[in-house]
């Protein structure tokens, strides 16, 4: 039943930016609850890539490169 409601929202709100490129509009559960505090385990992650980075350029530039 929800993946219906999902694949039917997903096939109604297709449209397309100024450029050309489609845009689609992601479903989003209204009653999610708390998702926990994230933002310090993210931060602690960037943190530790940083420290990584100072310590290894190549790495640095690999990361940057294949984005």
């Amino acid at each position: 039943m929800e993946e219906k409601k999902c694949e039917t929202f997903f096939n109604l709100t297709p449209s397309r930016d100024p450029s050309g490129r489609y845009v689609v509009h992601l479903p989003f559960k209204d009653n999610v609850g708390s998702v926990g505090s994230t933002r310090e385990l993210a931060m602690s992650r960037f943190k530790q890539l940083e420290r990584r980075f100072k310590s290894n350029p190549n790495l640095k530039k690999q990361y940057y490169i294949s984005l």
